[in-house]
């Protein structure tokens, strides 16, 4: 019994750092922001715990304040660059490390909200897997319509 304790413990602490990265905040300030043609980016890595060919990346629980009297020397070239974006614009780059995903996230933290600039100083950033399936087996069908529509496709192919 004390054997099945100690493993059962070791399991769960294995599993921590990965619920962990998953549910963490990000503060977000100026240092580590990148200067990238003129925009400051922030980039973050993403260990998704479960591994797919797709991703999409989910900002949750936006927190926002004022610009700074430097950030708003920024506003001309912000306008001219992203627009007026009323949320992040994420980018993401997918690569593998010991045959598990690590998503590179980055976005600039400028949005445009009720008529002011803003900055996102905190948020959560959550990888959802996107289904890899066809498109023809997408949408409003359950499981018989998918497995009929792919046995006709089947017969009209073959005969």
């Amino acid at each position: 019994m004390p054997l099945l304790r100690s493993f059962l413990l070791l399991a769960s602490l294995a599993t921590l750092p990965a619920m962990a990265d998953e549910q963490a905040f990000y503060h977000i300030t100026a240092q580590q922001c990148s200067v990238i043609d003129s925009i400051p980016v922030f980039t973050e890595e993403l260990r998704p715990t479960q591994s797919a060919g797709n991703y999409r990346i989910e900002l949750l629980f936006p927190e926002y304040r004022e610009l700074t009297s430097t950030e708003r020397a920024l506003i001309p070239t912000l306008r001219s660059k992203l627009g007026t974006p009323t949320a992040p614009n994420i980018k993401q780059t997918i690569l593998v490390d010991r045959g598990m995903p690590v998503i590179s996230v980055s976005f600039t933290p400028f949005v445009y909200q009720n008529g002011k600039w803003k900055y996102v100083s905190s948020c959560q950033l959550r990888a959802v897997p996107v289904s890899s399936a066809p498109l023809s087996t997408r949408g409003n069908t359950n499981a018989d319509e998918r497995w009929t529509t792919r046995v006709r496709t089947c017969t009209r192919e073959m005969g």
